[in-house]
């Protein structure tokens, strides 16, 4: 019995390793596509306020309705983030994710089209609404502390992401 005590074990070792060279490969093809993701991410929620000193004047909204709209985002980001993080589970994070980056895009680009405070708050919303995961670690095994380090080390990224943008005065 110790014979297939010793080779049951050896399998187990086995199978442990080729998760984490899988998981390996699938977090070095993740982070940099993430990061990137993130700082642009936070390149467009900063350029907002940006793009205020301008789009008020033109578009005719006051501080106050700027404002409102700027917070839009996070009532729909928030409203919009458990549904969306089972569609992940549903339809697969290479597809969910696709989905998030095409549409974030378009509505962002949509932003060119605003022309005054209903469409500003439309557009808003759907924005929060695309943006609407932040938990990409969703497919990794809950107890897999590799899977936490990385989704840390993401986050982290975005920090120092913002932390240098914010010092570069960009």
């Amino acid at each position: 019995m110790a014979g297939v005590d010793a080779i049951a074990h050896d399998a187990a070792d086995a199978s442990t390793e080729i998760e984490r060279a899988a998981f390996r490969k699938a977090a070095w093809r993740l982070v940099p596509f993430l990061t990137l993701g993130y700082l642009l991410n936070y390149m467009d929620r900063n350029n907002v306020g940006f793009a205020a000193l301008t789009m008020n004047g033109d578009t005719g909204l006051t501080a106050t309705q700027f404002g409102f709209g700027a917070g839009i985002l996070f009532l729909s980001y928030s409203a919009f983030e458990i549904p969306s993080n089972i569609a992940l589970y549903r339809f697969g994070a290479r597809r969910w994710i696709a989905r998030i980056m095409i549409t974030w895009g378009l509505v962002s680009a949509g932003m060119m089209f605003m022309k005054g405070t209903a469409s500003f708050y439309a557009l808003r919303f759907l924005l929060g609404l695309a943006e609407a995961v932040r938990e990409i670690n969703a497919d990794y095994k809950k107890h897999s502390r590799a899977a936490r380090e990385i989704a840390c080390e993401v986050f982290e990224a975005e920090k120092v992401t913002g932390q240098i943008l914010e010092r570069a005065g960009i």
